[in-house]
């Protein structure tokens, strides 16, 4: 497994892109990464229900607008597929899994919305970033919120099972070469992440984000290695989390980056 070792060398700017794995209401791997260089400029353009294609969007973007150089760390967490990223009306509509979502009509999920193809279209875009990100002069960390074979196997809905078995063969280099959140998808699914709050209506809701202190978990999984700060530093801001009852009250727990500064929208 690939270590990422992010005191080896003193960074001037931090960029991060991703889903509401990266960017959230309370601290993710992105921010515990910026606490351990708070000094430096950080720009976290993580997004919730962002798909692959608006993150390349982003990282193609931010990197024309900064030039992004040798003295930078650029990391980027790939997302789930199955959802759908359109620019309409001056903002992205990121509504994360398009089967679970109010925006388009179950007419036009039935007919569009096919497994297979969203297989193909985010496979090629993992692979078409990760060869940018390498292109560059930066120092990078790729990571996957969710592991890449287990979409190809377990996708919502049916597919043709040749043609997913072809890609996860055309693809199996690029599948083995992105470490995962270990445990992470095992978690999920028995709602083990996250924490329990009151919504504003007073009804009990549970957030499976992960907390903190689990971003940490999963990090030092992937290969991470981190000091004892950043423990303390998760650990401080999960119990602070998990202090509040209602998610109305969870302010200044996280930092806030330089890109929430300027237009994040692009």
């Amino acid at each position: 497994m690939k270590e990422f070792n992010i005191y080896n060398k003193k960074y001037k700017r931090f960029f991060a892109f991703g889903c509401s794995f990266t960017g959230y209401k309370w601290p993710t791997w992105a921010d515990i990464i910026h606490n351990e260089m708070k000094y430096i400029e950080y720009y976290n353009y993580g997004v919730g229900g962002a798909g692959n294609l608006q993150i390349m969007a982003k990282l193609s973007q931010a990197n024309n607008k900064f030039k992004f150089n040798q003295d930078d760390l650029i990391a980027v967490m790939f997302t789930s597929f199955n959802r759908e990223d359109r620019w309409v009306n001056g903002n992205w509509i990121s509504l994360g899994n398009i089967y679970n979502q109010r925006e388009y009509s179950e007419e036009w999920v039935m007919k569009f919305a096919d497994p297979t193809g969203y297989i193909i279209r985010d496979l090629s875009l993992i692979d078409m970033m990760s060869n940018y990100i390498k292109s560059l002069s930066s120092d990078s960390i790729v990571l996957t919120s969710y592991p890449l074979d287990d979409s190809l196997e377990n996708i919502i809905g049916s597919f043709d099972t040749n043609i997913v078995q072809q890609i996860n063969k055309n693809y199996s280099s690029l599948i083995k070469s992105i470490p995962i959140y270990r445990g992470l998808k095992e978690d999920l699914m028995n709602r083990q992440l996250g924490f329990i709050y009151k919504n504003e209506r007073g009804e009990q809701f549970h957030d499976t984000h992960p907390t903190p202190t689990e971003h940490l978990k999963y990090m030092r999984a992937s290969g991470f290695v981190l000091e004892s700060t950043a423990d303390l530093y998760a650990d401080t801001k999960t119990k602070e989390l998990l202090s509040l009852s209602k998610m109305n009250d969870i302010i200044n727990i996280r930092p806030v980056s330089l890109s929430e500064h300027q237009d994040n929208r692009l």
